[in-house]
C-alpha cells in the first residue's frame, strides 16, 4: 500500500501542481490512516472490490443467473 500512497503524493505534486505544505499533510494524514488499518487488520483493497461488486448494475457474471431463456417453451408447430 506504501507504493500506492507514493504514486498519490507524486499526482498531487507534479499533476495538481499541489503546494509542498499540502503534500506534507497528505503524507502525514494517509500514513496514520494506514497504520490505524493495519493495527486492525483491515485490508483496503479487498473492501473496495467488495464494495463495488455490491453496488455494480453490470455484474460480470453471464447470463445464466439472468433467468434468460434460450428455447421456447413450446415448440411453433405444437397443437395447444
Amino acid at each position: 500500500m506504501k507504493d500506492k500512497l507514493d504514486q498519490f503524493l507524486a499526482y498531487l505534486k507534479h499533476e495538481r501542481h499541489a503546494l509542498p505544505n499540502s503534500v506534507i499533510s497528505y503524507k502525514s494524514d494517509l500514513s496514520m490512516m494506514l497504520d490505524y488499518f493495519k493495527e486492525r487488520n483491515i485490508e483496503l483493497e479487498n473492501e473496495r472490490e467488495k464494495e463495488r461488486r455490491e453496488r455494480d448494475s453490470n455484474p460480470r457474471s453471464g447470463c445464466p443467473e439472468s433467468d434468460f431463456q434460450d428455447r421456447r417453451l413450446k415448440p411453433l408447430g405444437h397443437p395447444s
